[in-house]
């Protein structure tokens, strides 16, 4: 994966697979939207999986990973 910055944010792109799984599933706490990203987005993104951290974004993917799972 790669990164670059937009004023003072850290944006990271990801490519490998074990990279994304430590970023959605291992280790999601250390990876925040923060809240300048979450208040010029919110018109377009509003309060969704995209837009949200911590607690609310948990529950919000648990939910939508049911979607990809395959039973």
């Amino acid at each position: 994966g790669y990164y670059f910055r937009i004023f003072q944010d850290r944006v990271n792109y990801l490519i490998e697979p074990d990279d994304v799984q430590h970023m959605l599933q291992t280790n999601w706490k250390n990876y925040i939207q923060g809240p300048l990203r979450n208040a010029v987005f919110e018109d377009f993104l509003g309060k969704g999986i995209f837009n949200i951290d911590g607690a609310l974004w948990f529950e919000q993917r648990k939910t939508s990973s049911k979607l990809f799972s395959v039973a």
